[in-house]
């Protein structure tokens, strides 16, 4: 178990006048504004999950696999700058077979 604090967007009644943004550009401050978007802080105990939980992409937003993938990582590992780029290659050739209806994968976190 873990104590820590997750962000979050804060729920603000400007949001019901225009939607939260930040500008990927230098602005200048004194007509414009980068952001419109408050962040909340809210402390949250992270416990392991586990092997009899149930998780559902669809309701709960991510979901456990379980799959009998081999890897190539062991064989790369010297070649330490290829290691990453080749282990999401095989996680997203992994995802696609489990979940075919999805044609993209974006801000995967792998958790060991």
């Amino acid at each position: 178990m873990v104590i820590t604090s997750i962000q979050y967007l804060a729920r603000d009644k400007l949001y019901n006048l225009e939607k939260p943004y930040a500008a990927d550009f230098l602005v200048d401050e004194e007509s414009a504004v980068r952001s419109n978007y408050l962040i909340k802080s809210v402390p949250t105990t992270v416990t392991p999950i586990q092997p009899s939980d149930n998780f559902d992409l669809d309701t709960n937003g991510f979901c456990r696999i379980k799959t009998q993938l081999h890897t190539q990582v062991e064989d790369i590992l010297s070649r330490s700058q290829n290691v990453e780029f080749a282990y999401f290659e095989e996680i997203e050739t992994m995802l696609k077979e489990h979940f075919p209806e999805y044609t993209r994968f974006e801000g995967i976190e792998f958790v060991v």
